[in-house]
């Protein structure tokens, strides 16, 4: 027999359970079994601990196993790592304030990311674009584009407040292009349906918490406007909505509107919300929203004047099938982690007109039911009213609510 113990006590446990056997008495209580490894261990109820009070780290035994050196070289230097992780310059070192804005950041916000004070940085880090689609967002989309304050690194639907990863790569990329740029540039993002996404009050809080100053742009124009140039846009592209009858495509273009208690959720957030009437876009070409935009960011100079070829009109499909192979060659090209070039390719005026063409005004288009229109006037009387109570009337059509302002009485609910 082989005994794994090599300890004085152990061979004499040993021997003596040999006696015990031979003269037939029962094992001793206080005999341990043989290969016992508690009678192979030291006295000491801690030796780590007597080990650090000598000065000394605890080393594995000669003949320990792989899973023995492991465990106590992870559980001797753990002060070390600590000491190293609290302060990046050495021991002894002051501690980093990276290591003490971490402690601070809310979840999914880095702290890595908070930028610095800058005098020269702007006064807005995100520009986020909500509301609901054909209200007008292409047109800002393009008058943005043109500023050389403003810069959409990747797509222009980025919705970079969803993830704290896709936004600091965002910034990354802002950052890298400052120097050929000359000066900053604020992140722009156009998210027709940010105001109805339930991510957003945790991804506006995960930013303000990294320190990040966010400026919401929200378009309103009037909903039975927008709900018919949705269902024509729609029907031409040929979308699932529109092909199962005009009842399906109303309720489809009625559930997308923006609603009196969507736009109180946008006036709630931590941040400054500018709220952008359609007409305020239509009759100069968004000269006055993109001069707006520009003051509140901080951006330096006078806003561009309007690029050429950038009007306000509505576009249809030119074909059901060349839009559903258009979209499905976009799906694929996001899927890869191409959307820098799917942008470029959305953005060639040779490519739009080969798959869209303008659509005429009031041509076309399905028709509401009475009670469609009587739900859409009501919410747009509400947005409007609400727009008024809750903000400052900066311009035509241009209101501002800044972050921390009190709710109008009533709004509460």
């Amino acid at each position: 027999m082989r005994a794994h113990c090599v300890s004085g006590e152990g061979v004499g446990a040993v021997r003596q359970a040999g006696r015990d056997s031979c003269l037939g008495r029962p094992p001793a209580r206080s005999a341990q079994p043989i290969g016992h490894r508690r009678s192979c261990r030291p006295r000491s109820a801690n030796p780590e601990r007597d080990h650090r009070k000598s000065g000394t780290i605890a080393q594995p035994a000669a003949g320990a196993g792989r899973g023995r050196a492991r465990l106590a070289e992870r559980r001797a230097p753990r002060r070390d790592r600590l000491t190293l992780r609290s302060h990046p310059g050495g021991r002894g070192g002051a501690p980093s304030s990276r290591g003490a804005s971490a402690q601070g950041a809310p979840r999914g916000a880095s702290a890595r990311e908070a930028p610095a004070a800058d005098e020269d940085a702007p006064a807005c880090d995100y520009l986020l674009v909500a509301g609901p689609g054909r209200s007008g967002s292409e047109l800002l989309y393009e008058r943005l584009k043109a500023h050389p304050a403003f810069a959409f690194p990747e797509i222009k639907e980025g919705y970079y407040y969803r993830s704290a990863r896709a936004y600091a790569r965002a910034r990354r990329y802002l950052e890298a292009a400052e120097g050929s740029a000359g000066g900053p540039r604020i992140l722009a993002d156009i998210a027709n349906l940010a105001y109805r996404d339930g991510a957003l009050a945790g991804g506006v809080e995960a930013l303000r918490g990294g320190g990040r100053r966010i400026l919401i742009a929200v378009l309103l124009r009037d909903h039975v406007d927008r709900a018919m140039s949705m269902a024509r846009f729609r029907r031409s592209r040929g979308e699932r909505t529109a092909l199962f009858g005009a009842a399906r495509l109303e309720a489809a273009v009625v559930r997308d509107r923006l609603t009196p208690g969507l736009l109180l959720g946008l006036y709630r957030l931590d941040a400054d919300v500018l709220t952008i009437g359609f007409p305020a876009l239509a009759a100069d070409g968004g000269d006055a929203a993109v001069a707006a935009i520009g003051a509140l960011c901080g951006a330096p100079g006078a806003p561009p004047g309007p690029a050429p070829g950038v009007v306000n009109e509505s576009v249809a499909a030119r074909h059901p099938l060349l839009s559903a192979a258009g979209k499905s060659a976009a799906v694929a090209l996001r899927a890869l982690g191409r959307r820098r070039l799917l942008q470029r390719l959305k953005d060639d005026a040779r490519l739009r007109r080969l798959f869209f063409v303008p659509l005429p005004a009031g041509g076309g288009g399905p028709r509401l039911s009475a009670g469609a229109r009587r739900v859409l006037e009501a919410d747009a009387a509400g947005c409007r009213a609400l727009a008024e109570a809750a903000s400052h009337l900066i311009g035509d059509q241009l209101w501002l609510r800044r972050a921390g302002d009190p709710l109008p009485a009533g709004a509460g609910g």
